[in-house]
């Protein structure tokens, strides 16, 4: 059976809603999972690739699964995805294992390092300086993507380097920080 383009874009959709959270409903990666692997089976590149992003997070309803993920990303890679294809020739694929990933969510997953330096802390990229202005406002990562004309996934990936540079672990520290 041939499916529409419309119904692909759907099931995409509808699996951004379960891993976002739509109109303050909770998270779900489970369920998020199965609408972009239904997506993802029928070439669409996105999906795959959230897919893969889906059982590396785990929680929120789904068990981490970093075979799983990396058998998406590849799949997605091979679609043509950009972010699947740094993911994997990164060889840093994978968010560590441990109790405080669980629970958290996308905006604050972020690659543990070492502390900022005062340096990297002023040294804010234009782009990041845009997004920490707009995360200030109370503007979510969704609607940040949407007003810079950028996907989610790299708002996810400035708001980490923010968070990196700054020496916060989340937005509640994020906040806390510049009210000082």
């Amino acid at each position: 059976m041939f499916a529409s383009k419309k119904k692909i874009e759907m099931w995409a959709s509808c699996g951004d809603d379960f891993f976002y959270g739509l109109e303050g409903e909770e998270k779900d990666y489970s369920l998020a999972v199965v609408c972009y692997e239904k997506a993802a089976k029928k070439k669409h590149s996105y999906a795959a690739y959230m897919a893969g992003l889906c059982y590396e997070l785990g929680g929120m309803g789904l068990r981490k699964n970093n075979q799983k993920a990396e058998e998406w990303y590849q799949k997605a890679a091979k679609l043509g995805n950009d972010y699947a294809e740094k993911r994997l020739a990164s060889g840093n694929t994978f968010i560590p294992s441990s109790p405080q990933n669980e629970n958290q969510e996308p905006d604050d997953v972020i690659q543990q390092g070492n502390d900022p330096t005062e340096e990297e802390s002023q040294n804010l990229t234009k782009r990041e300086q845009e997004i920490y202005t707009l995360l200030l406002s109370g503007t979510a990562s969704k609607e940040i993507a949407f007003r810079l004309s950028i996907s989610y996934p790299t708002v996810n990936f400035h708001i980490n380097n923010i968070y990196r540079k700054l020496g916060v672990q989340s937005r509640a520290e994020l906040f806390a920080k510049d009210r000082k």
